[in-house]
């Protein structure tokens, strides 16, 4: 992919990580509803990984390639595809937006 073309992402404000052991979790800072799925989304360590790069604008290659310093990446295929689904699941969510 041509990152000159490629869109950036970053997150909104009024979201927030936070972890309960092994557990990462996106809190919405909302007034709280019986309806809270709204305003928790659950995550796993890779997720979260890319959540802390979210904090300025960063685009999908770049973000796979610090997942490949860090991490050992058996099938890049996958790994493009999985982060492409939890940014659009994120931006559904209202957690992430795409920006120049």
């Amino acid at each position: 992919m041509d990152e000159a073309k490629e869109k950036k992402y970053r997150s909104l404000p009024g979201i927030v990580m936070t972890s309960f052991g092994s557990e990462y979790y996106l809190v919405k800072a909302r007034k709280l509803s019986a309806d809270r799925d709204k305003y928790l989304i659950s995550m796993n360590e890779i997720a979260a990984f890319y959540w802390n790069m979210l904090e300025t604008p960063v685009t999908e290659s770049e973000m796979l390639a610090k997942l490949a310093e860090e991490y050992d990446v058996a099938d890049a295929d996958a790994a493009a595809a999985d982060l492409r689904a939890l940014l659009e699941k994120w931006e559904a969510a209202g957690c992430v937006e795409a920006c120049d």
